[in-house]
């Protein structure tokens, strides 16, 4: 059995030699890297990051200047943070391994999109309920709660890597039959 390596393309050639009379050689072609995997990676970490940004605040509007009052980071927010960061790690160490160390299959690519869908699913909860990041009525009793741009960093992400993930996976199979 010999392989050949290319960036892109493996080959591997099955030697008949001790198989006797009548045995065929096959060659057999896999395609390899793909740099989504990288881009994956790279949206894992803005999810990461994201669990920094305010995920939720009390509203203000001075004229045409929008900003909150109070906030809520995502690290403060009662674990769902630390649950994005470790996500976001996974989703970065699963591309990476996808990309670099086991380019021959595409387990990660489903790995990447379980994280995705959890990250979405979890972050949609919080947006839907925003008053259970932070009580808007202790700090001004007409105000309400609204959602912050690390919340929806954290749903666009998510739903990126689902995608990302789910057309891996598919595209193995079909970079595989064009090369047979």
């Amino acid at each position: 059995m010999a392989y050949e390596r290319s960036d892109e393309i493996l080959t591997v050639t099955t030697d008949a030699t001790n198989a006797g009379a009548g045995a065929t050689v096959a060659t057999t072609q896999s395609a390899l890297r793909t740099p989504a995997y990288l881009v994956l990676s790279l949206i894992g970490a803005g999810i990461a990051a994201a669990a920094f940004l305010p995920w939720a605040g009390v509203s203000r509007t001075d004229g045409a200047v929008f900003e909150f009052a109070s906030q809520v980071v995502g690290i403060d927010a009662g674990g769902w943070g630390l649950a994005a960061i470790i996500a976001g790690a996974a989703i970065v160490l699963l591309g990476l391994i996808g990309y670099f160390v086991n380019p021959f299959s595409d387990p990660e690519a489903l790995f990447i999109t379980g994280f995705g869908a959890a990250i979405t699913a979890a972050a949609l909860f919080k947006m839907f309920s925003p008053n259970s990041l932070i009580d808007p009525d202790g700090l001004y009793p007409d105000a309400d709660a609204a959602i912050g741009p690390g919340l929806w960093l954290i749903v666009v992400g998510g739903a990126l890597c689902v995608a990302g993930g789910l057309a891996i996976a598919g595209s193995r199979r079909d970079a595989d039959k064009r090369l047979s």
